[in-house]
Parts: structure tokens; sequence; C-alpha cells
């Protein structure tokens, strides 16, 4: 359930950001962007789980270490393009 809440979260931004863009292709800004929106709702999604299988539960308790470099990357990436464009 909550992988697919992911993957349908990351379609629908990412298609929404393209629609809302000046461009027609996809910039690696939308892509990241849509990286960003899908792995926060997957990460407050987590907090509703009452109970989850035993093969998992590794997943779930480190779900934030991986939540964490996703939103580094996508945060560190933007302050590098922003110094190397001005």
């Amino acid at each position: 359930g909550i992988g697919l809440l992911g993957i349908v979260t990351f379609f629908i931004s990412l298609i929404g950001g393209n629609i809302l863009s000046t461009e027609q292709n996809l910039t690696t800004g939308e892509v990241r962007r849509a990286i960003a929106i899908a792995s926060t709702v997957v990460f407050f999604g987590i907090f509703t789980l009452k109970s989850y299988p035993q093969e998992i539960k590794f997943l779930i308790e480190d779900f934030w270490k991986l939540y964490g470099i996703i939103i580094g990357f996508y945060f560190g990436t933007r302050a590098l393009e922003r110094i190397r464009g001005g």
C-alpha cells in the first residue's frame, strides 16, 4: 500500500509539474522535485502504519535515513545549481 502510494504520487507530481512548466521536456529539477514529494508522502505514510510484516521491519525503521539522504541530495543539488548559475 505505501509503495503504491509513493509510485502514484511520483507520477502525479511528475506529470503535474511538467504540465505547469513552461518547457515541454522534463527537466532534472522536475524529476528531483517529484522524487522529493513522493518520498515525503511515503515518509509520512509510514507513520500511519500500525503494524507491518517482520520481513520489512528493518526497511520501515531505517526509512528516515534514506529520506534524509533524498532530502539532502535535493537541497544540496539545488544549492549547487544556484552557486553555478549566479
